[in-house]
């Protein structure tokens, strides 16, 4: 918070976790979207290379799970579609990766079912004091207002209020 920035999300390294099965549509629009405002957001999946959506859209995963913790991104899209998100829930290293990002305070946009993901990895839904999170950002699919309230989150670059005072 002492250098808090420009205000923009320029330069801000994007994980968008996907896997075979999942929506194309609405990951390939949420890193349109990222790409205009100056992002870097990457495909990242359980492996490196082509991603079979439900959608049909192509999808290329140039990270995975593994060769790329979630600590090196400074924000996180849990992309939507039952069969994709079966496959990232069966994955030993999807909730470590979701941890990761929660635990460094860094923003998530989570689409549509996507939101078992967190819940999966024994995040809650709110602040510690019962408040909205403002660093997590949920959605039924990628429109305009949930983007930018997630671009929002990013610029911030991290949400010290799901610290727990006294806590690890």
């Amino acid at each position: 918070t002492a250098r808090p920035g420009d205000g923009s999300i320029t330069a801000r390294s994007i994980a968008i976790l996907v896997a075979d099965g999942m929506l194309g549509a609405g990951a390939t629009a949420v890193r349109a979207a990222l790409l205009a405002q100056g992002a870097v957001p990457r495909f990242v999946a359980p492996r490196i290379g082509r991603v079979k959506t439900s959608d049909g859209e192509t999808v290329v995963a140039e990270a995975s799970l593994e060769n790329e913790p979630g600590f090196l991104f400074d924000a996180l899209v849990l992309t939507d579609g039952a069969d994709g998100i079966a496959v990232l829930s069966e994955d030993d290293h999807t909730m470590g990766f979701i941890q990761d990002h929660y635990r460094h305070g860094k923003a998530l946009l989570v689409l549509g079912e996507a939101s078992c993901l967190l819940e999966q990895a024994g995040l809650p839904g709110q602040l510690p004091n019962g408040e909205v999170d403002p660093g997590i950002v949920s959605s039924d699919g990628a429109d305009p207002a949930s983007l930018h309230a997630f671009i929002k989150a990013i610029a911030r670059h991290r949400h010290p209020e799901r610290e727990i005072p006294g806590g690890n």
